[in-house]
């Protein structure tokens, strides 16, 4: 399930939730009113998982812990407070993994992209009448079923469109988003792009702060443009120091000098952007359609 990686098909969870799921059964989610979300199973590939590196949040039970062998990123309440280990709270052990293929839910051309992404306002507007909540998921489900995650292979073998996803993180970005950001490190001024994206699988996270940036090695880097102004007409949210943002678009050849003087071989054009804010908000910007939403929060 995309919430959580479960390593035995024959768990519990997925047992139950493969029976709703061929049933068209929902869930419903008590944290947030009114929503139900549909049953759901996505296949992951972990043949490629080295051994010791950070993966996410796994299933407790004993048919899928015993068979755990990464460690775990994404903080798991239970977990931590039982003292299930590994856990998000253990030391990090920095693992160079060259092997993770590039997703291929998509193989468009760069007309079939543009054309992918300009339907982003017809998809929102289609669930208007039932609110910007239901207008983000519209617009986040499109995206899903169609995006490509980038692996960590040569950006030369992915595919269109392609999805920056949370393992991908700012190494320089525009000093108009930096007012609430606490994460910035690097000014992107005079580096020819809007955002550089950084690639943690082939950095060390730990070690990378402080680093003049043309010293890096350029393995892993992205530089992403924002061609359409998608990146700036995101809504964020007001006064909070905790936000991020994870990127889709069109990974495309670097032709400009400017670019190629500093290492890296291909850029993302920029066209859809998922933001979020501490545990309260969530948003998707793209072209026709930018808008952000506020979650009830429980302590």
């Amino acid at each position: 399930m995309a919430d959580c990686l479960h390593i035995d098909a024959n768990c519990p969870y997925v047992v139950e939730e493969a029976r709703l799921h061929a049933i068209g059964g929902m869930v419903d989610i008590k944290s947030w009113p009114d929503y139900m979300r549909k049953a759901e199973i996505t296949i992951v590939d972990t043949t490629e998982v080295v051994p010791g590196e950070s993966h996410q949040d796994a299933c407790d039970m004993p048919c899928c812990e015993s068979r755990l062998k990464f460690q775990i990123w994404d903080p798991n309440t239970y977990r931590n407070l039982v003292g299930i280990h590994p856990n998000a709270r253990d030391p990090r052990y920095f693992v160079r993994n060259a092997l993770h293929r590039h997703g291929t839910k998509s193989n468009m051309s760069l007309e079939e992209a543009e054309a992918f992404f300009e339907r982003v306002k017809e998809v929102a507007e289609s669930v208007k009448e039932r609110g910007v909540h239901a207008q983000i998921i519209a617009v986040s489900d499109y995206m899903h079923k169609h995006e490509n995650h980038l692996g960590s292979r040569p950006l030369s073998e992915a595919v269109n469109p392609v999805f920056l996803w949370g393992i991908f993180h700012p190494l320089a970005a525009p000093k108009w988003w930096k007012d609430n950001c606490y994460w910035i490190k690097y000014d992107s001024a005079d580096t020819g792009a809007e955002v550089w994206m950084y690639d943690e699988r082939l950095f060390d996270r730990e070690k990378i702060d402080g680093q003049d940036f043309k010293s890096l090695n350029p393995e892993g880097i992205i530089p992403c443009v924002d061609s359409k102004g998608v990146f700036r007409r995101v809504e964020r949210a007001h006064g909070n120091a905790s936000e991020g943002f994870n990127l889709r678009g069109i990974l495309k050849p670097i032709e400009d000098r400017v670019f190629l003087l500093k290492g890296p071989t291909h850029f993302l054009d920029i066209r859809e952007v998922s933001y979020h804010a501490h545990e309260h908000y969530w948003g998707e910007s793209g072209i026709g359609f930018s808008d952000t939403l506020e979650f009830p929060h429980e302590e």
